[in-house]
């Protein structure tokens, strides 16, 4: 039974006034959850559980969709992740955030605090003692399997997930048959046996994972003796064969280790002849420059007074041969004008030198020097030539051989598959295939052994199970009756429980273990009679929702019925029409409203319609609206604000949530 609960430093529920977190009392009766998206409904509920799971679960990242056919023996830390739940929600990641739960088991009232950034048990008192041990979390769950009466913290989860809790990512007790079957061990039967079951049931997985595994070692290893006396058999030319491409291989390989070392001697030849080659270019360039200097000087000198244009005009014939009146190549002009200023001539009127007055004499021209420059021109021209053909040639041998040592790759490449091929076809040698029978009859010894311990927990198993299954179903006709009573306050379809003899699914090697499971059977619009509904997908998922919450209520009637419980639902509403809400708030009211029992139930303010009917139906009672409201945890009071909640200037959430504690439609 839930009796108190505070949130304290956590700035997703800064309280009213700001500052004071949340602390409430939780009564008989229901205790409703109220807000709008993103206020922290779900948030708050996961506070609850996990202050009684602490920072462990099934798995670790809480309850799995199905429960596995066997449950671990102890409780799975959870992972970063899942323990970072309440810190990544808020800027401080929750360091100084701390919840508290008060809760009655029996005559015992305990009180569990912890830290919302890491799960941490803060404290932890049973009475008026503390029971904060140095183990603090083995202390803790140590507890709350005797406070529960049940034999292990593994299955104190499984019935906080499947009967305490109902989120809205429903895991369906009725409908995972393992979650059913583990149920009912821990509900129904006394704590040692329930533990000696749990036991048992790894025994025979592991023992069964066990002989499977060597099974298939043992299998691996007898086909690979097969494949090694096959191939003892192999004819002698495999062995020839392997010696002629092995004999191919090797020349490839050194010839192509030739012709790597080739390779690599042309490449440093042909980076010196290109080098040779950029600096005969250079040579080249300068020694035509200076020849055209000496050019423009003696034209300068011998004709001091010569337009610009004519002088650009003739230099430019001289250097390149080439008009620059009408673009035409004008080699025998070039000679032409070279011979005429040769013997001191007009190279436009050919009017000897001296013979002009506007001239300068042709001593001034340094005939010497122009040839001594044009001798260099000449002489590095042949040297650009030269190492030009020399880097063409080199580059061609270079290309020769990169195309030589591809070939003869591609040749090793295929040849070094075919070698492969032979050798994987090569037998094995007697001796490797005497031991592989040595190995092989001591894994057979191995697997038989593996097989009879697996076959001795079976029995074990097979036989406790025979013993324990009369208990429950000794409990199947109370489960039935108080499930057709719940289902026929929470559905309009008829619906009843029907026991069904299953199996187990422990072990995979075709061991057989019967165990009592329930199905429910349901009309239909377009059937006559009851239909088998086996899996949650023959139903609607309001019907799955619906026919699972009444096997819960039926296995805690039958399992706790001198005693009173919690029960802490998030959103029922969901997935229900206006009428069906009624009903089913109607049905939670009654629930809530036996002896001490607690709902703690969510809900959104769009739906409306589901809050009255929890508290009993539409009421203008000031003092039942009194009640109600102080019933309720208000979230638009307490919460951090949103955007939604900022964006409501003229407080409609407050009045819909008048509008929902009245009924008011």
């Amino acid at each position: 039974i839930f009796t108190k609960f505070s949130c304290e430093k956590y700035a997703l529920f800064p309280g009213e006034p700001e500052g004071t977190g949340i602390h409430r009392s939780i009564p008989d009766g229901v205790t409703l959850i109220a807000g709008i998206n993103g206020l922290g409904k779900t948030t708050l509920l996961t506070v609850f559980l996990r202050l009684l799971t602490g920072p462990f679960d099934i798995s670790g990242l809480g309850l799995p969709q199905q429960i596995d056919s066997t449950l671990p023996e102890n409780p799975t830390r959870l992972r970063p992740e899942a323990l970072r739940f309440f810190g990544q929600r808020v800027a401080d990641t929750a360091k100084d955030a701390t919840a508290t739960l008060q809760v009655k088991f029996g005559p015992k009232t305990v009180e569990i605090t912890r830290s919302l950034q890491n799960l941490a048990l803060i404290s932890f008192t049973i009475g008026k003692s503390d029971a904060l041990k140095d183990d603090a979390e083995a202390g803790f769950q140590s507890s709350l399997c005797e406070l529960m009466n049940l034999s292990s913290f593994v299955d104190v989860l499984l019935v906080l997930h499947h009967m305490v809790f109902f989120p809205e990512r429903r895991p369906g007790a009725l409908w995972d048959i393992n979650a059913q079957r583990h149920l009912m061990r821990a509900l129904f039967l006394p704590k040692k046996k329930a533990a000696e079951v749990a036991a048992l049931e790894r025994r025979v997985g592991s023992a069964d994972s066990n002989a499977r595994t060597m099974q298939n070692v043992l299998g691996l290893q007898e086909k690979k003796l097969r494949e090694a006396e096959e191939l003892h058999a192999v004819a002698p030319d495999v062995r020839a064969s392997l010696k002629s491409n092995q004999a191919l291989l090797d020349a490839d390989l050194q010839r192509r280790e030739e012709l790597e070392s080739t390779r690599d001697e042309i490449e440093t030849q042909r980076r010196s002849a290109k080098l040779d080659f950029e600096r005969a270019k250079i040579e080249l360039e300068d020694a035509e420059r200076a020849v055209e200097r000496i050019k423009f000087t003696a034209l300068n000198r011998m004709f001091p007074s010569m337009p610009d244009a004519a002088r650009l005009t003739i230099l430019n014939l001289l250097s390149t041969g080439e008009c620059l009146v009408c673009g035409a190549e004008a080699e025998q002009a070039k000679k032409e004008l070279e011979a005429m200023l040769s013997h001191n001539r007009c190279p436009i009127c050919g009017t000897q030198q001296s013979k002009s007055t506007k001239v300068v004499s042709t001593r001034q021209v340094e005939v010497a020097r122009l040839r001594k420059a044009q001798s260099r021109v000449a002489s590095a021209r042949t040297e650009e030539t030269g190492q030009s053909e020399r880097l063409e040639d080199l580059s061609a041998k270079y290309d020769a051989t990169i195309i030589a040592l591809k070939d003869i790759s591609d040749r090793i490449d295929e040849v070094q598959l075919t070698v492969r091929g032979l050798v994987a076809e090569l037998p094995t040698p007697s001796h490797e295939i005497e031991g592989l029978r040595i190995y092989i009859a001591r894994l057979e010894k191995d697997v038989k052994e593996a097989k009879a311990r697996r076959a001795e927990a079976a029995a074990a198993l097979r036989k406790v199970l025979m013993s324990v299954n009369a208990t429950i179903v000794q409990k199947s006709r109370l489960l039935a009756g108080h499930f057709a009573r719940y289902s026929k306050a929470l559905l309009q379809e008829e619906a009843v429980l029907a026991r069904v003899d299953g199996e187990a699914g422990i072990a995979q090697s075709g061991e057989q273990f019967r165990v009592p499971l329930f199905r429910a059977d349901m009309t239909a619009a377009a059937r006559p009679g009851l239909t088998r509904r086996s899996t949650a997908q023959d139903v609607s998922e309001s019907q799955r929702e619906l026919m699972d919450l009444a096997f819960r209520f039926a296995l805690t009637a039958v399992s706790a019925s001198e005693t009173d419980t919690t029960f802490v639902m998030e959103t029922p509403e969901a997935s229900l029409d206006g009428l069906a809400m009624e009903r089913v708030g109607k049905a939670l009211h009654a629930f809530a409203s036996k002896a001490h029992n607690r709902l703690i139930a969510t809900s959104n303010l769009t739906n409306a319609g589901m809050i009255a009917y929890l508290f009993g139906g539409p009421s203008d009672s000031r003092r039942q609206l009194i009640d109600r409201r102080e019933r309720t945890i208000d979230l638009l009071q307490l919460s951090a604000k949103n955007q939604a909640l900022l964006a409501d200037k003229t407080g409609r959430y407050p009045q819909l949530l008048t509008q929902a504690l009245e009924g008011a439609r």
